[in-house]
């Protein structure tokens, strides 16, 4: 009877470690949302809890891929101008053509979702935008000014240790010749001081 209730807690503790394993996969799943991550969900849990919600999406995922071109898929974000539309878009075209104006949009549509505290739609996913932009939707855009501020920064600052090391080069000039005039100085009173102590005997 010992045995059996041991195992029977064995069994308990694995499938907790189990539930515990599957929420972290799936809480990794959902905020990627692609169809490769959905796709190994459904091979690694085939029995998993969240079974019917990543069918449900993966679905979902294959049919925006297959249905519509880009530019059917960015006129459809456009024309809908929710938060979900151009995720959607973001998603299947991390390189596409409408990628910043894409990206802007979804950020201002975030920002009014907030400030509105706008809820959230029951079939939206969380969006790991606001975490890691890059990490979700690739690269963000690229700002030009940016680039010329930073090599204007570059040349500002080679000029300052420029001016700085030649200001430096003077000062020990100056300094050096301050000591050997200090030592010339110092030897004339000498000479001085003998010849009167000369006169003196």
């Amino acid at each position: 009877m010992a045995r059996a209730i041991s195992q029977e807690l064995r069994q308990i503790r694995l499938a907790k470690e189990a539930f515990q394993q599957e929420e972290i996969e799936w809480n990794k799943v959902r905020n990627l949302d692609t169809e490769l991550n959905f796709e190994d969900y459904l091979e690694n849990f085939p029995n998993g809890i969240h079974v019917p919600l990543a069918k449900r999406r993966l679905e979902e995922l294959r049919k925006l891929r297959q249905e519509h071109t880009e530019k059917t898929a960015w006129e459809m974000a456009k024309e809908q101008h929710t938060e979900k539309a151009y995720k959607d878009y973001l998603r299947l075209y991390p390189d596409g053509n409408y990628y910043n104006e894409a990206f802007l949009l979804l950020e201002k549509q975030l920002w009014q979702n907030q400030k509105t505290k706008q809820p959230t739609p029951p079939h939206a996913f969380p969006s790991t935008l606001e975490q890691n932009p890059k990490i979700t939707y690739g690269k963000q855009p690229k700002s030009k000014s940016s680039s010329t501020d930073s090599k204007k920064l570059q040349a500002t600052s080679k000029t300052t240790d420029t001016n700085t090391g030649s200001t430096s080069k003077w000062s020990k000039i100056i300094f050096d010749y301050a000591l050997q005039l200090a030592a010339v100085i110092a030897i004339l009173m000498i000479i001085t001081w003998l010849l009167w102590r000369f006169k003196l005997n």
